[in-house]
C-alpha cells in the first residue's frame, strides 16, 4: 500500500487561509509521516483532533507556512528542473535494453 494525496489547488485559493497551499501541503504530509511511520488508519486520523482546522497536522502546516523560504523563486525553478532532468535520464536508464553481447 502506498500513500495518495490529492490536493485540489482550486479549493485551496477559494476556502483555506493560506492560498499558497503551502499549508494544505505541510498537512498533508504530517498525514504521509504518520503513514510511513507505520501508525494506524486510527492513529493517522489523530492528526486531525479536534477536527481538521485546528489539530497536529493542521499546526505542523501553518509551522510550514511560517518559514521563511531558503530558495528565492528562481533558485527553486532551476532546482526543480534540475530534479526533473535527473528524473527523466533515470527511467530512460530504467527502460533500455541490455547490450547483446
Amino acid at each position: 500500500m502506498h500513500p495518495w494525496v490529492s490536493v485540489d489547488s482550486a479549493a485551496v485559493a477559494s476556502t483555506t487561509h493560506d492560498q499558497s497551499g503551502v499549508t494544505t501541503i505541510g498537512h498533508e504530509m504530517f498525514h504521509v509521516g504518520d503513514f510511513l511511520g507505520g501508525k494506524s488508519w486510527e492513529e493517522i486520523q489523530r492528526g486531525d483532533k479536534p477536527n481538521s482546522e485546528s489539530g497536529p497536522a493542521e499546526a505542523a502546516g501553518r509551522s510550514w507556512a511560517a518559514e521563511r523560504p531558503d530558495l528565492s523563486e528562481a533558485e527553486a525553478a532551476k532546482l526543480i528542473d534540475e530534479w526533473l532532468k535527473d528524473g527523466a535520464g533515470w527511467m530512460m536508464r530504467q527502460t533500455e535494453q541490455p547490450k547483446q553481447q
